[in-house]
């Protein structure tokens, strides 16, 4: 049965849901379904932004790799002689924005960085930028999200407090 649903695995975007059961008792179904999709909600924001630094770190190396291939052609050597491949792959990722974290990248050595390292840094501190603006902007956003969470809070919680207050309930 698995052989004929792979096509539409394959071609088609599927919606998989698991059920969760809490460890401290059953509760309503609707609490279980608020944490389910909160979770669901969490996990889709993480992933966006898994890919998001990954998408970064991958034009990253895309553009050292065209760097690589410039120098090579520009000094008739091969790409190897340039920059080992890994050594490429760690700098797109941890995106070095001086030469003392460039020097930290294995592979890089002192003779090699000065011929061709500060071209290298140029691509790695532009790209390690676009993360820390895309960083931030995804702080002020849960900020706003939080402070407007709260604002709901205090909002529920006045409206519940002036309820009972009218109905002769003190609240002090």
């Amino acid at each position: 049965m698995l052989p004929c649903r792979v096509d539409k695995l394959m071609k088609e975007e599927v919606r998989i849901s698991f059920s969760r059961i809490r460890k401290d008792g059953a509760k309503s179904l609707l609490s279980n379904n608020e944490v389910a999709s909160n979770s669901v909600a969490t996990v889709s924001q993480k992933d966006s932004m898994e890919a998001k630094l990954r998408e970064i770190s991958s034009r990253c190396y895309d553009d050292l790799l065209d760097l690589r291939r410039t120098f090579a052609a520009a000094h008739n050597v091969t790409m190897a002689s340039i920059m080992n491949i890994q050594a490429m792959k760690i700098m797109s990722e941890q995106l070095p924005e001086t030469a003392a974290d460039m020097y930290l990248v294995p592979h890089v050595t002192k003779a090699n960085f000065d011929k061709y390292g500060e071209k290298r840094l140029q691509i790695t501190r532009g790209y390690a930028a676009e993360k820390l603006c895309y960083l931030l902007d995804l702080r002020d956003q849960h900020e706003e999200e939080n402070d407007q969470n709260k604002e709901k809070t205090t909002s529920c919680n006045q409206n519940f407090i002036s309820e009972k207050s009218g109905r002769g309930w003190f609240v002090g």
